[in-house]
């Protein structure tokens, strides 16, 4: 047994999810295990007022020997979870320690890098009682339970657990995340007193003056990481002039309330960044999306070069009803981009996915959205993920771009000017993003299944849609179509 660690197991979760999830850590604590009680780290339970959270939550990350991530919609759009099991995750990145058990407690997309992870289902509470049972087994390293004794059954257990149980090969294998280390930020922050609490009146105050720097708005402050100081700042319009100041971004980042106004200025660089490229926000999902096209079908086609070779991929895709021929839903090539704070250090962090609308912009109720996630999804794995993460970060390091119509109405983008990083505009310095991801060096693994990150770009193609391509689309859309009438019946 390990004792080695002072927590079992760590709750990460969403705080709209803390009454089940207070629950389940009641009755974790409630289990025996080697002659003392199972413990959990539960923040309502072991954060003191006046204490420091960030530093608690490290503190108490080091020190658990699993993390439990409940699943939920508001779990994977929160910030600070995904934060939390991002950072675990990179501690057994392969799995092989088991050390992560996700348990679905409501419908929601899984986030890429936990997909290949066997979860814990806990969304119908008349499977409660078995899902716990695996739960606990597990927390206490025990193995699950046989349900057939047979001699033949037990000879087929035993083969498969010395094949299971064998040393993994002994080879150098590199396993590759979807964070990406900034490389430069601005050094200084610019503050001033204004009369401005929302936005949309400061802005139309200094519309018409040239591009406005990005600027954020607390306690009747405005914070910017553009000079306040030079004349022919637009901001100087919405501030108090004899009131300036200037800030090194360490002070901030040292500073507990003012590292999270950090992150959230960062936040809005991107987000304007991400919309100045023409991207669309799902703020059910709080992921970015590429819209329908005005001109002709509205669908829209980006040709791109993975490693040596052209492709192309289609963006937005109308799936159509096969038997009417009107549109369905549009799904929409998607992804979470946010910046997120590892240990006191911002990285960026890509989630690839999709959005499903019902008219090329508008997001689809998110019960839909889930059950046509789930579908799309269902054979995403890592060699297609790591191949999505590759077009999100040509995309992102794309300056400028030309959009063509063709002869079949389709949309094309082309690339015109690429840079060597990601560059974020500020309104004072950029900030660069490295556009190679962090990686993790394991010294085992299975030699027959170590693919150098090339090779998987290089064998995976994304050309229109086949005929069995759209046959697929055909049968989903009819799945849906049906259920949706199961629905209206009941």
């Amino acid at each position: 047994m390990d004792f080695e660690k002072k927590i079992d197991v760590f709750l990460s979760h969403n705080s709209a999810d803390k009454d089940w999830v207070r629950e389940l850590g009641t009755k974790i604590e409630s289990e025996d295990y080697g002659g003392r009680k199972l413990r959990v780290f539960f923040d309502e339970w072991d954060i003191k007022p006046s204490e420091n959270i960030p530093t608690k939550i490290s503190q108490a990350l080091d020190d658990s020997r699993h993390m439990i991530i409940v699943l939920s919609p508001d779990m994977v759009n929160a910030s600070w979870p995904n934060a939390e099991w991002t950072s675990f995750y990179m501690n057994d990145p392969g799995g092989r320690k088991g050390t992560l058990i996700p348990i679905m407690y409501k419908n929601c997309e899984i986030p890429a890098l936990l997909r290949p992870i066997s979860r814990l289902d806990f969304r119908d509470p008349r499977e409660f009682k078995q899902e716990y049972k695996k739960l606990v087994t597990t927390l206490k390293n025990e193995s699950l339970p046989r349900t057939n004794n047979s001699s033949h059954t037990r000879q087929i257990v035993e083969s498969i657990h010395a094949l299971d149980t064998k040393d993994p090969d002994t080879i150098e294998e590199r396993l590759t995340s979807n964070i990406y280390p900034v490389l430069s930020l601005p050094k200084f922050i610019w503050s001033s007193d204004t009369a401005h609490t929302s936005y949309k009146p400061a802005i139309e105050k200094v519309s018409g003056m040239g591009p406005i720097p990005i600027f954020m708005l607390k306690d009747k402050k405005l914070f910017s990481f553009s000079d306040l100081t030079k004349p022919n700042n637009p901001l100087r319009q919405i501030i108090s002039l004899d009131k300036i100041e200037k800030f090194h971004i360490k002070e901030w980042q040292d500073d507990e309330i003012r590292s999270n106004w950090f992150m959230e200025l960062l936040g809005k660089c991107l987000f304007y960044q991400l919309r100045s490229k023409g991207l669309s926000y799902d703020d059910k999902h709080r992921r970015h999306f590429f819209p329908s096209h005005r001109r002709g079908t509205g669908e829209l086609l980006i040709e791109w070069i993975p490693t040596k070779r052209n492709t192309k991929r289609l963006l937005v895709i109308a799936v159509k009803n096969p038997t009417t021929g009107n549109v369905a839903y549009w799904k929409h090539h998607a992804a979470k981009i946010q910046f997120i704070n590892l240990n006191g250090i911002p990285f960026l962090q890509i989630l690839p996915g999709y959005t499903f609308t019902t008219d090329g912009h508008n997001p689809v109720d998110p019960k839909r959205a889930g059950k046509l996630s789930s579908r799309w999804m269902h054979d995403e794995y890592n060699s297609r993920f790591i191949y999505n993460l590759a077009f999100w970060v040509y995309f992102l390091r794309t300056i400028r771009f030309e959009t063509t119509l063709d002869e079949n109405k389709i949309n094309h983008i082309s690339s015109l000017e690429q840079k060597n990083l990601i560059s974020i505009r500020t309104g004072g310095s950029n900030i660069n993003i490295s556009t190679t991801p962090m990686t993790s060096d394991m010294h085992v693994g299975i030699e027959s299944d170590n693919h150098p990150l090339e090779n998987l770009l290089e064998n995976i193609t994304d050309e229109l849609p086949s005929l069995e391509e759209s046959e697929e689309m055909a049968f989903l859309t009819t799945l849906d179509i049906e259920e949706e009438e199961e629905e209206d019946e009941q």
